[in-house]
């Protein structure tokens, strides 16, 4: 839930956001590719995260400072707390410290051409981590998220093999405007639309536990013959979960979710989750650190999109058959 701003600082900081973008809007900064970033000491990175209440966020920001310690630098997290006014905000005070670089996962995307800038004239490269990304960023670091729904699709088809007839899936979306919400949602719909056999009757968005579950319900009371629901994020799951077990769904109906939090983990064995798209936010975030350093030292990010400064992590489908052997190989996420 995102918490009330006292209107005091939330017009100083919409002011220095302005400022901001106007700053940015009348000085043409060059290409990023033409900074030379420096690195102050001792060498420090800013993380600023979209929500430490979120597990997939609470494993990013471990990765970050897991790797930091590793490579013997600094990092500061700072949460935004799911509020776009508070990371322009705590963005700013990080770069004000002097951090070297800045890692962002941004509420809002289009806020960040005004941050990216303000840290390009201190020389402070920017690595956006997952959700979306606007502006001269300088990496672009996330899963592969249209995989990853085709990945839940193709799972959702192998789930009802043999069974005849048509089946209706429901969809738990994003917030609107979500960039790797409408990648994995394309990718499912694109690769279910393959199979004749399967249909999305329904999308609504959720994003937090309470609007998923209002969403389920809503779904299930308008199509009470839903087979299944594709559930984009862990508190989708959660959401869902709960609306499904109150409709009195037996096991025929399948919940398959996407991030991979131990949340998820533990509802998939309990059997209430049928499977998971698992992501991997702590690689991600050791992998935002040694991008930054990269940056710093003047070498390039090993990009796999050139063009779009992007860097992907790999992700995996994970059920009840592969649940231990996927825990123990993340257990240096712990």
């Amino acid at each position: 839930m995102k918490k009330s701003v006292p209107i005091s600082a939330a017009m100083a900081t919409i002011l220095l956001f302005l400022s901001g973008c106007a700053s940015g809007a009348q000085t043409a900064l060059p290409g990023s590719a033409n900074i030379q970033f420096r690195a102050k000491h001792p060498v420090t990175i800013g993380y600023s995260v979209f929500d430490l209440q979120d597990p997939y966020f609470q494993t990013y920001a471990a990765g970050i400072k897991e790797e930091a310690a590793r490579r013997h630098v600094r990092a500061i997290i700072a949460d935004a707390k799911s509020s776009q006014l508070e990371q322009v905000s705590n963005s700013a005070s990080l770069i004000s410290r002097r951090i070297s670089a800045l890692i962002v996962s941004p509420v809002q995307p289009a806020a960040l051409p005004a941050t990216i800038n303000q840290a390009h004239r201190q020389k402070i490269p920017v690595i956006i981590g997952d959700v979306g990304a606007q502006g001269d960023y300088d990496a672009y670091i996330l899963s592969d998220n249209r995989d990853g729904g085709k990945q839940a699709a193709e799972y959702m088809k192998r789930a009802f093999s043999g069974r005849p007839g048509q089946h209706k899936i429901g969809i738990v979306d994003l917030a609107p405007g979500v960039v790797v919400g409408k990648e994995r949602s394309e990718g499912f719909k694109e690769e279910l639309a393959r199979d004749p056999h399967f249909r999305v009757v329904a999308s609504l968005p959720g994003q937090t536990v309470d609007t998923a579950y209002k969403a389920t319900q809503d779904m299930l009371s308008a199509h009470p013959d839903l087979d299944g629901i594709y559930a984009m994020n862990s508190n989708n799951v959660q959401g869902a979960a709960r609306a499904i077990q109150a409709s009195g769904k037996g096991k025929d109906f399948k919940l398959v979710g996407f991030n991979g939090d131990p949340v998820e983990m533990n509802l998939i064995r309990e059997g209430t989750e049928t499977a998971t798209v698992a992501q991997d936010p702590y690689a991600q975030g050791k992998l935002a650190v040694e991008t930054a350093l990269r940056l710093l030292e003047g070498k390039s990010p090993r990009y796999d999109e050139p063009a779009t400064k992007t860097l992907r992590v790999p992700i995996r489908v994970v059920d009840s058959t592969n649940l231990d052997a996927y825990l123990r190989s993340r257990q240096h996420s712990k």
